[in-house]
């Protein structure tokens, strides 16, 4: 059954909101377990008759340490959030029933596995779907997959 433009764009408006939702949502329970690591740390320095002027020491460099990390996590999940939103705009605009094939990003140094494999395969968009498409999780590097379904002109 081939979807029209207007079912398909709304799948990919209504994809776009549930993702961004589950993100900013996450974000939270990963903040509150953030500080909670810290309370814990602070009533285990006081255990230790730690003077307050040492915890405050020890907390702000487990401070910056864990700001850079959770940093790093929210850049990356954002960075997996836009990818995907994009890929199903992209996908979103593929007839199902053309010939696609697979193609390894140039900048990317190491392909995974599953990656190297699908190179130069061609198939229609619905056996890709079937199959998974880049970046939706279905190859040994997940929602990290930079590589592209490329039409094939006959």
């Amino acid at each position: 059954m081939k979807k029209n433009k207007k079912d398909r764009q709304q799948y990919v408006e209504d994809y776009t909101k549930v993702r961004f939702t589950m993100f900013f949502d996450e974000i939270d329970f990963i903040r509150l377990d953030f500080l909670d690591v810290f309370c814990k740390k602070i009533k285990e320095l006081q255990a230790e008759n730690i003077f307050a002027e040492e915890i405050s020491k020890k907390i702000y460099e487990d401070f910056e340490k864990g700001i850079e990390a959770l940093k790093n996590k929210e850049v990356e999940e954002l960075w997996d959030l836009n990818k995907s939103v994009s890929q199903k705009t992209v996908f979103g605009q593929c007839d199902i029933d053309k010939k696609y094939k697979w193609v390894l990003e140039n900048n990317v140094k190491n392909h995974c596995e599953d990656c190297l494999a699908r190179e130069g395969q061609v198939n229609t968009f619905r056996d890709w779907e079937t199959i998974g498409l880049p970046g939706a999780g279905t190859t040994e590097c997940d929602y990290h997959c930079m590589c592209e379904l490329v039409e094939v002109i006959e």
